[in-house]
Formats: C-alpha cells, sequence, structure tokens
C-alpha cells in the first residue's frame, strides 16, 4: 500500500517551523532538533546474520547467507559478496512522479556496494577455500519493511550489523578434501572485517540553510536533495552520494562532513553497545592490525582541512572498542 503524498501546506509547515525556531531549539515535528537523529533499536535472531533494525518508523531486515563457488578467473583467490536489497510490499512508499522503486533499489544496493566492496571493508582473500577451485560467496540480502524516512541508513546499518554476526561454517582441508563442518563439529567462523562503514544521511533544505540529520519521509520530500556520507572508524570516506538539490558551498560541505562523523560515532557506539546486549563478541585482530599500519586519507582531508575537535557522544570510553583512527571521531 503506498503513503498518500505530501500536501504543500504540510510541507510549508515544515519549512516555517525551521525558519522560526533558533538554532538550539527543536524545530522539527517530531520534537528533534536539526542534527539530531530518531532511536535506532537492533534485534538481533538466533540465525546468525539475521538481524532488523528500527530508525524511527524505518524498519529494516537484513539476513546472510554463503555457499561454495567456483572463483571468478581473475580473482582466483577471492570469494565473493552479493549485495540483494528489495522494499516489502507494503512498506508505505510515496512514489513521486520521478522515482520509482526500482531507481530506488538500485540507488541502495549500489551504496551497499560502495561501502563495503569497493572500499574493501571486507577481506574477500579470507572467503577462499582452495585457490582456483573453490571460494565461499556470502549473499547479504536486505528488505525494507516500512519506510518512514531515511532508508540510505537504515539499510547499511542493518547490512554491518548482519555482516559483523554474519558467520560461516569452519572448513578443514585434508588430503586434498575439502570437509564444510556442521556447527555441532566445529564453532563457525566470523567474518574478516577491516573496517565498518556507516552511512549518514543530511537534508539541504533552503539552499543549505537547514542541513537535518536523519531526515523522515516528510522532510525528505521538502528538501531540495539528500546527501549520504559513508564514513569508517578510520575518518576516512568510504562513498558520498549526493541525491539531486542546489550545490553547497564548501563551507556547508565541510559543515556537513564534520557533522556525518560525530554522527558516525554515535551510530557506532549504539551498533556496538547493542551487539554486547545480544552477547555477541568484535572480533578486534584487524582492528588492532589497522592501528599499527596507521590511519590515512581522513574526511578531513578529502576537504583539504584539518579535523575540527569534535566532542565525544558515544558514552564512556571503558564501554567501547576504539576503531582504527578513533582519535579523529573522539
Amino acid at each position: 500500500m503506498k503513503a498518500r503524498p505530501w500536501s504543500t501546506s504540510e510541507k510549508e509547515f515544515v519549512l516555517n517551523a525551521l525558519d522560526s525556531a533558533d538554532e538550539d531549539e527543536p524545530a522539527r515535528l517530531d520534537g528533534r532538533h536539526r542534527h539530531e537523529h530518531r532511536e535506532c533499536k537492533f534485534t538481533f535472531h538466533q540465525t546468525p546474520g539475521f538481524v532488523e533494525l528500527a530508525l524511527g518508523k524505518t524498519r529494516v531486515m537484513a539476513q546472510l547467507t554463503c555457499e561454495v563457488v567456483a572463483p571468478h578467473p581473475d580473482y582466483d583467490s577471492e570469494g565473493f559478496f552479493r549485495f540483494n536489497v528489495s522494499i516489502a510490499a507494503g512498506a508505505g512508499i510515496a512514489y513521486a512522479a520521478q522515482r520509482s522503486s526500482s531507481e530506488e533499489i538500485v540507488e541502495l544496493t549500489r551504496l551497499l556496494e560502495r561501502a563495503f566492496k569497493e572500499a574493501r571493508a571486507i577481506d574477500s582473500e579470507s572467503l577462499c577455500i582452495v585457490k582456483g577451485e573453490k571460494v565461499w560467496e556470502v549473499r547479504v540480502d536486505v528488505t525494507v519493511l516500512e519506510n518512514g524516512g531515511n532508508m540510505a541508513d537504515g539499510v547499511c546499518l542493518a547490512a554491518l550489523a548482519g555482516i559483523l554476526t554474519f558467520r560461516r561454517p569452519y572448513v578443514s582441508l585434508t588430503g586434498g578434501q575439502v570437509k564444510i563442518h556442521s556447527l555441532e563439529e566445529h564453532e563457525p567462523v566470523s567474518l574478516s572485517v577491516h573496517h565498518r562503514p556507516i552511512a549518514v544521511t543530511i537534508a539541504s533544505i533552503a539552499g543549505g540553510r537547514h542541513l537535518l540529520v536523519d531526515p523522515t519521509s516528510l522532510e525528505e520530500a521538502v528538501a531540495e536533495g539528500c546527501i549520504t556520507v559513508c564514513l569508517n572508524g578510520h575518518g576516512e570516506i568510504c562513498s558520498i552520494n549526493s541525491g539531486g538539490g542546489t550545490p553547497l558551498s564548501p563551507e556547508q560541505m565541510k559543515e556537513l562532513l564534520q557533522l556525518a562523523k560525530r554522527k558516525h560515532a554515535v551510530f557506532n557506539h549504539t551498533l556496538e553497545q547493542a551487539m554486547r546486549d545480544a552477547g555477541h563478541v568484535f572480533e578486534v585482530d584487524s582492528i588492532l592490525q589497522a592501528k599499527q599500519d596507521g590511519v590515512q586519507g581522513s574526511a578531513a582531508d578529502y576537504m583539504d582541512t584539518a579535523a575540527d575537535d569534535v566532542p565525544h557522544t558515544g558514552g564512556p570510553r571503558s564501554a567501547r572498542v576504539e576503531e582504527p583512527g578513533a582519535a579523529l571521531l573522539a
């Protein structure tokens, strides 16, 4: 069932509320400040890699599966990651004249591919079983169950949570014979994750005069455009996607990137805390190795400016697992 289109009066009401409120006052219809995101809740199911995310009224489900396949001839020692995004029939998407669900699905799928595959967030070589013969193919299926706005952040967070909690079967090689062990025979193996990309979407309203974090569907209808920035714990930009709208000045873009960095720290802490509460143990080997290798290419470097001091908003540091380059976000 499609949601009703937003009326002109509703859009004008949102814009008038933003214009009349001071910067430090709640100016959004749901009581949030401009730079405040909605409540984020994770539900981890018993099946590894099966996660549900609720970001306000936006609900997303991610589920990972794997199978043994033949490798690509040109990359015979690397496994595969397949991302598949779908939107449930009852998601309540308000289709605009120039947009369709298929276009949105393509955009969301490309967002995941840029953030995880092209940014090399996951070690594909660790999925190799026998070079040139057998590798793992991991399929990440993400379904938008309900669209309350900002599907991009929800899809990326749900996929990341699924990847961090997924476990593939243990494989042994004896005398040239490959044996895939069941869960009863051997402890399953987690994926090798180099860094954790998290998407932060910011809506630009009134020519960039108002920058709203985590926009609702109504705010997306009011905005001239939305910019989704994918960052990891290093402070590196994995991807930037701009959905139309008016161009922003370099100063506005710097403000937007600093805002995205702060929100990345909050989302990352929320995910870590949810995983701790669900009893999941973090794999830190790749994080420690990344710290030894050093950090390069931060978001501030991208804008050719030094990173501003960002206040820590993710709770006490003793309760966090620090990402590589966390000093850029803390």
